[in-house]
């Protein structure tokens, strides 16, 4: 079944969905099923006509401007946070391929990197467990992507990926010289991977010593209960920031974002409820487990999500900075409460299953509707095969 489905997806991998997805939530799993599925999306990110406000849509006029470039050239004009970018962009451009192998060879990728995760769980802890967890950790790894944020912004969640992809092998596989070249690897794609880089390598390092990792929960949620006195805090030191590289100004900006701007203050109601409640619902969710949950010592990655609901407390107000983090931290913990629930299937864990997907689910069919244009510029994949496609013909 797997050759078929597999075949089939390089005909019209959205329409070999279906059966990707049966053979992913088998007990056992290959990459021929994994890529069909991770295929699909690719080929939906190739499709789309990104709009003028969206990152993806600079992204497609950069690399179109380094069509005839020398590659020294690029080399030099380059910037820390899109070295790799530029050189991977200047070879798909340069050799004749169209820019939107660019994004689509990154969502492949992605998908595979978390999906491989995802199969490795399934190999080592949820063997003994029922079907239905299976498909339930499926849907939670799958909608923990964020296909709407991957696609548009490419850079910043790729990272993050990047990053999760090698803590998840350092943590459980202690492989420190793949957690090195990944971290530097995603570094040089985006430097805000350096936060979830930092607070992985803070956890490894002194996970041991630090005996009650819930005060940090504990104060991350002070902060967000007072962030109106924190952002006050914070706009006065973050002048102090803007050397660097890690750091943009525009972070904390009132200015550009949608529905408001970038900062709790100057945002509408619409603003508020979709970027503060909606798309933060999942976050939401892991911050009241982590605080109910029993304190876990020597365990770097419930250290790591304590530390993570530090981090984003402190930056509650500010959409940009949290965004960015939040999604390598919702990632964290679909792995983090999927293993919960596998050695302990109690009812505390089997009820925050419930609340954790059933929130990934209402911020998928919230992103559905709020960017339905943007999804249906990709109608074509309903109807044309793949070569089609991406020949434009």
């Amino acid at each position: 079944m797997s050759y078929f489905t597999f075949i089939l997806s390089l005909l019209n991998p959205v329409y070999a969905l279906i059966f990707s997805i049966t053979g992913i939530i088998k007990r056992s799993s290959n990459y021929l099923v994994l890529s069909s599925f991770a295929l699909a999306f690719a080929l939906i990110s190739f499709s789309i006509k990104p709009f003028v406000e969206l990152d993806l849509y600079r992204h497609y006029i950069r690399i179109e401007n380094l069509l005839g470039l020398p590659f020294s050239k690029v080399l030099d004009t380059t910037d820390t946070g899109y070295l790799l970018f530029d050189i991977y962009a200047w070879l798909i451009i340069n050799l004749g391929f169209p820019k939107q192998i660019f994004t689509a060879s990154i969502i492949f990728i992605s998908y595979m990197l978390v999906l491989s995760v995802y199969k490795d769980i399934k190999s080592n802890y949820l063997q003994h467990v029922r079907l239905s967890t299976i498909a339930v950790s499926f849907l939670i790894f799958w909608l923990s992507i964020d296909f709407v944020l991957l696609s548009s912004g490419i850079r910043s969640i790729f990272s993050n990926i990047i990053v999760f992809y090698v803590s998840y092998y350092l943590i459980f596989n202690s492989r420190f010289l793949l957690f090195i070249f990944g971290v530097i690897l995603a570094f040089f794609i985006h430097p805000g991977s350096l936060v979830p880089s930092l607070l992985i390598s803070v956890a490894i390092l002194s996970h041991r010593i630090i005996n009650k990792p819930k005060i940090f929960v504990i104060i991350g949620l002070v902060l967000i209960v007072g962030s109106s006195i924190v952002y006050n805090i914070i706009e006065f030191i973050s002048s102090y920031l803007v050397g660097f590289s890690f750091y943009s100004p525009a972070y904390l900006s009132q200015d550009n974002t949608s529905s408001g701007a970038g900062s709790l203050q100057a945002r509408n109601l619409n603003g508020i409820f979709g970027d503060f409640i909606i798309a933060r619902l999942p976050g939401y969710i892991a911050f009241f487990y982590l605080l109910l949950l029993k304190n876990r010592s020597k365990d770097p990655l419930y250290l790591t999500l304590c530390l993570g609901v530090l981090y984003l407390g402190l930056f509650f107000q500010y959409f940009t900075i949290y965004e960015r983090f939040n999604s390598f931290f919702v990632l964290l913990f679909s792995l983090f409460i999927i293993l919960e629930y596998s050695r302990e299937p109690n009812n505390f864990n089997k009820l925050f299953i419930i609340f954790f997907s059933s929130s990934l689910v209402i911020y998928s069919i919230f992103n559905l509707f709020r960017y339905y244009s943007y999804l249906s510029s990709a109608v074509e994949v309903l109807y044309k095969p793949l070569l089609l496609i991406v020949f434009n013909i």
